[in-house]
C-alpha cells in the first residue's frame, strides 16, 4: 500500500521538472538500481543515461542529511558531490530521490584557502560567537604560538589564551562593531597567555562574519606578535626624553629638509612650538647656507 504521506512522481512530470536542472538527479529503487537520471547526472557519472538505467548507483545512498561523497567516472576522473536524498514512490513503488551537486571547485578553492590559512606566518583563527565564544579553526602558527594543539584548542573558549580582561574588552568591541553600521572589521591589541612562558602583546584584526541575510556567524582574526614594536617605542621614548632634557637645540629634516622631529630648545630657539615646526620647510626658519650644511 502506497504511503499517503510520501510523494510520488511519475516519470513523465519527472522528467519535464528535472531535465534541465543543473544538478544531477537520479531516482533509485530500494536495492540501489538505478531507474531514472537526468542529463546532469549522466554527465557527472560518465555514462550515457541509458546506461545508467538498471545499474547499481555504486555508492551509498544516505540519510536526508546533506552528505558529500566522491564520485569516480569510468575514464578515471573524480568529482567531490554534495548528495541529497528524500524517499518517494516511483511507479507505485518505494524509491529514493537523490540530487548530486559538484562542488569539486568549491573543494578544490577551500584547500588553497586552507593552504594558505596554515602557512601563515600570523596566527590565525575562526571563532563563533554563538557558541560561546569558542575556537572553530585554528591555523598551526597559532597553536604554536600559544603553545596547544589543535585538537586542544577546537571547541576551548577564547579565553585559553587571554586573560579575563581582555576577554570581556574584546567582546564589549565585537559587540559595539556588531551593532553598527559600517565596517565590520576591528583592530585591538591585548596580552596574550600561552600555556607555557610569559604574557606577550599582540596586535589582533578581526573581521566579522555574515551570512546572507546579515546575522553574524562568526568572527575571523589575524593574530601578530607586536613585542618587538613595542620595545621599538619604549627605546624611541628613551630617546625623546633624552632629547628633551639637554640644554641644546636638536631638531631632524627629512630628505626634503622637513623638520620631522625638534626638541624644546630648539623651538624657544626659533621661537615657534613644536607642533608648528614639525613638517614645516627647514629653509622658511633657518638660513639656507646653513640648511645646506646641515644637509
Amino acid at each position: 500500500m502506497t504511503d499517503p504521506t510520501t510523494p510520488e512522481l511519475s516519470p513523465e512530470l519527472l522528467r519535464k521538472l528535472v531535465g534541465l536542472n543543473a544538478d544531477g538527479i537520479i531516482v533509485v529503487d530500494k536495492d540501489g538500481v538505478l531507474l531514472f537520471a537526468n542529463p546532469a547526472a549522466a554527465n557527472l557519472l560518465g555514462r550515457s543515461r541509458e546506461e545508467l538505467i538498471g545499474r547499481n548507483v555504486g555508492f551509498p545512498v544516505g540519510s536526508e542529511e546533506a552528505s558529500e561523497i566522491e564520485v569516480v567516472s569510468p575514464d578515471g576522473n573524480r568529482a567531490v558531490v554534495e548528495m541529497r536524498v528524500r524517499e518517494t514512490q516511483w511507479e507505485g513503488k518505494p524509491a529514493t530521490i537523490v540530487s548530486l551537486r559538484d562542488i569539486t571547485e568549491r573543494e578544490e578553492a577551500r584547500e588553497r584557502y586552507r593552504t594558505l590559512f596554515n602557512s601563515s606566518a600570523d596566527a590565525m583563527f575562526l571563532h563563533d560567537p554563538r557558541a560561546d565564544a569558542t575556537f572553530v579553526d585554528v591555523n598551526q602558527e597559532a597553536c604554536r604560538r600559544l603553545g596547544y594543539s589543535r585538537e586542544e584548542l577546537l571547541g576551548s573558549h577564547v579565553s585559553i589564551g587571554m586573560d579575563e580582561a581582555a576577554v570581556e574588552a574584546v567582546e564589549e568591541q565585537l559587540a559595539a562593531t556588531r551593532d553598527a553600521d559600517g565596517d565590520d572589521r576591528l583592530r585591538t591589541e591585548f596580552a596574550v597567555e600561552p600555556k607555557d612562558g610569559e604574557p606577550y602583546p599582540v596586535e589582533s584584526r578581526l573581521a566579522l562574519l555574515r551570512d546572507d541575510d546579515g546575522r553574524v556567524t562568526g568572527s575571523a582574526g589575524i593574530v601578530r606578535d607586536v613585542s618587538e614594536r613595542r620595545e621599538r617605542e619604549r627605546e624611541l621614548e628613551r630617546y625623546e626624553r633624552i632629547v628633551e632634557t639637554v640644554d641644546d637645540g636638536i631638531y631632524v629634516l627629512d630628505d626634503a629638509d622637513r623638520f620631522t622631529l625638534v626638541n624644546e630648545a630648539f623651538a624657544a630657539m626659533v621661537g615657534e612650538s613644536k607642533s608648528d615646526l614639525v613638517g614645516t620647510a627647514a629653509r622658511d626658519i633657518l638660513d639656507d647656507a646653513f640648511v645646506d650644511q646641515a644637509a
